[in-house]
């Protein structure tokens, strides 16, 4: 069992543990059972973001000012109950930092897709992205690495709506680079980590 959440979460990893563990409560035969554990710092799986990265970065006009390195955010009391998401999201970024040749000023960590009114991991991409419009940081590259896949809240959270708030704070460009998705980088990784 491969979860597609590198970090992981009792919202979200945990749900499809519960979900095989569940499917397998209604079973006669239930079949030797491994599920991969969480993937966030794994050189396979870095080695492909930052492929992607590289990629994106040899097709941009310009270089960016900041790479902004934004998770799904969970709420704060997740992390003090004792899920080792934010830390997991350390290590991932520090990793895809390291990758990525960035230097701790070439870079910012946020969360994004809070909801409801209680306290959320900090700080806020939106937040973020406007505070960096307000400093003159004039080019973001934006990436997801809680996301193997891209969906409403990488392409358009962070991709149209990130976008905006950056640049009606002062921003100009924002790039989103796609999640993993079906790129062969990823497929290889899939692989090496399974393995």
């Amino acid at each position: 069992v491969f979860p597609m959440f590198p970090q992981y979460c009792a919202a979200t990893t945990a749900s499809v543990y519960d979900a095989v563990f569940d499917h397998f409560k209604q079973r006669r035969v239930v079949p030797a059972l491994r599920f991969v554990p969480p993937y966030g710092a794994h050189p396979a799986y870095i080695g492909a973001l930052a492929a992607i990265a590289k990629e994106e970065l040899s097709r941009l006009a310009w270089k960016p000012d900041k790479v902004l390195i934004s998770f799904h955010g969970v709420p704060k009391r997740y992390v003090e109950s004792g899920d080792p998401y934010q830390t997991q999201v350390g290590e991932t970024t520090c990793a895809l930092a390291q990758a990525l040749e960035l230097g701790p000023d070439d870079y910012v960590l946020s969360f994004q897709s809070r909801f409801g009114k209680e306290e959320w991991l900090k700080p806020y991409t939106d937040r973020t992205l406007q505070d960096l419009g307000r400093s003159g940081v004039k080019r973001v590259l934006a990436m997801c690495p809680g996301f193997t896949a891209d969906c409403l809240e990488t392409i358009d959270e962070i991709g149209h709506e990130a976008r905006k708030t950056f640049q009606a704070a002062g921003g100009e460009d924002l790039k989103l680079i796609p999640c993993l998705n079906s790129h062969p980088a990823w497929i290889d990784a899939m692989a090496r980590i399974a393995r």
